[in-house]
């Protein structure tokens, strides 16, 4: 049994509001190309730290197209042969830090761009 965060309420592009800038995450403008210790930026209204930048984020999910229209939590492929990540890197501008920016990894992949989030209850 996973935790379970309540949703915001508002349609806000990042937990800090409608934009990211350096103090809110790490992407090109700061990060000095590297990953960077959790906790250095602050914690969103859940108390998690870094949900902008510093690596993308592995996904359970197989990646796959969506269906068309609008959904709400979509389910990723049944099967297939890359991962998704999400969300933005210490290499990706601003705009690609948001949860919404989908894309895929070859789950074999191993870099300094992409990790994954341990929660402690």
């Amino acid at each position: 049994m996973g935790i379970r965060l309540p949703r915001r309420n508002d349609n806000s592009a990042y937990n800090t509001g409608n934009t990211i800038s350096d103090n809110t995450g790490w992407y090109t403008n700061n990060s000095n190309s590297r990953t960077h210790e959790v906790g250095k930026k602050p914690p969103n209204a859940w108390g998690l730290y870094d949900m902008h930048g510093n690596v993308r984020e592995w996904c359970w999910d197989w990646y796959g197209i969506y269906a068309s229209g609008s959904q709400t939590a979509p389910r990723g492929a049944a099967s297939g042969s890359n991962r998704v990540v999400r969300g933005g890197s210490w290499g990706s501008s601003g705009q690609n830090l948001r949860s919404a920016s989908r894309d895929y990894s070859d789950p074999n992949y191993r870099g300094s761009s992409v990790g994954f989030r341990l929660l402690r209850p």
